[in-house]
């Protein structure tokens, strides 16, 4: 009869080495998993990013153009606003209360 060459320890630290080589693959799957959905996260935020920063410029130059003194006078004219008429010159008052503190 033949014997076999191998006892059964080295049968076990065999089986052992093999599933944890099927282990570590497995976790490396895993984490490749993770960080590729991790970088297809990023890539969205990073383009959400993008849109919202353009969005932002356009609603900045948007306000600038509103906020203009033309437009305000147009606006202002459109609501019955008018010109005043005469201009009061404060230079004088502001004198006198000058002359009053001291």
């Amino acid at each position: 009869m033949k014997e076999k060459n191998k006892n059964p320890k080295s049968t076990k630290l065999t089986f052992i080495f093999i599933l944890l080589m099927v282990i570590l693959a497995i976790l490396q799957i895993v984490f490749a998993n993770q960080e590729a959905n991790a970088g297809r996260t990023l890539q969205r935020l990073e383009q959400e990013i993008a849109h919202l920063e353009t969005e932002n410029k356009l609603l900045e130059i948007t306000i600038a153009s509103q906020g203009s003194l033309e437009s305000l006078k147009e606006k202002a004219e459109k609501l019955g606003f008018n010109q005043g008429q005469s201009i009061l010159n404060l230079s004088k008052q502001k004198e006198v209360v000058l002359n009053f503190q001291r």
